[in-house]
């Protein structure tokens, strides 16, 4: 994990290629995670499909079952929306964010709610690639999201009805520098669909939700 959050992917593929290889007293749900989205960060779609099927079969017993089998629907959400089978990443979104409100873990059960939010903030935004045809009322927007240490708190500034400024507070430790380069990509690009930055995929995700929520009070249909 410390190879992926430090930005070595190739180095990371190959340890975490090792650590699935061993016997694990418990399903190491995280790691097929992380480990599919490595390969499809390099377009190896077939292998990442093939690391979240193990995940599926290998999903733990209760009462982590239904919350890790929502964590993998999510990722073979990202894996088809970045593969471009949007139909098979709606539905997987779709099965992730109903399941995740009726997970009963033994702890973080209050962030139940806010994931299938997230999760449903991913499926809502493949209906759209642009904000450029979009009619946004000027102001100042606030929103919520769940990032990889905490929440983060987003403000958006809307101004002649483009997005002029993003403003985080947060907590994120590791985050390789996404959480000013993400809301610069997303100003500049006018879009929501931007790149990544390697390593802080939960951290570039919760700023998109957020921003994406901000949007929707500043009139996003």
């Amino acid at each position: 994990m410390y190879t992926f959050l430090g930005g070595e992917p190739v180095w990371s593929i190959r340890a975490h290629e090792e650590y699935l290889a061993q016997p694990h007293e418990n399903s190491p749900t995280h790691a097929y995670l992380t480990l599919a989205s490595l390969y499809t960060q390099f377009g190896e779609f077939e292998k990442a499909q093939a690391t979240l099927d193990a995940a599926m079969k290998d999903i733990p017993g209760p009462p982590w079952q239904i919350m890790r089998k929502a964590d993998v629907l999510d990722g073979l959400g990202d894996l088809y929306a970045a593969w471009g089978k949007l139909d098979e990443a709606k539905r997987c979104y779709a099965e992730s964010a109903a399941l995740y409100p009726t997970a009963k873990p033994p702890y973080g059960g209050h962030l139940l709610p806010r994931r299938a939010a997230r999760v449903q903030s991913k499926l809502d935004l493949l209906t759209f690639r642009s904000l450029e045809s979009a009619a946004l009322r000027d102001g100042q927007y606030q929103a919520r999201a769940l990032g990889y240490a905490g929440d983060i708190d987003v403000t958006l500034v809307v101004r002649q009805g483009k997005l002029a400024d993003i403003r985080l507070k947060h907590e994120e430790k590791i985050d390789q520098n996404s959480c000013v380069l993400i809301p610069q990509r997303i100003i500049a690009a006018q879009s929501l669909q931007v790149d990544g930055v390697s390593g802080a995929t939960v951290t570039k995700e919760a700023i998109v939700d957020g921003v994406y929520q901000c949007l929707k009070k500043a009139g996003l249909q």
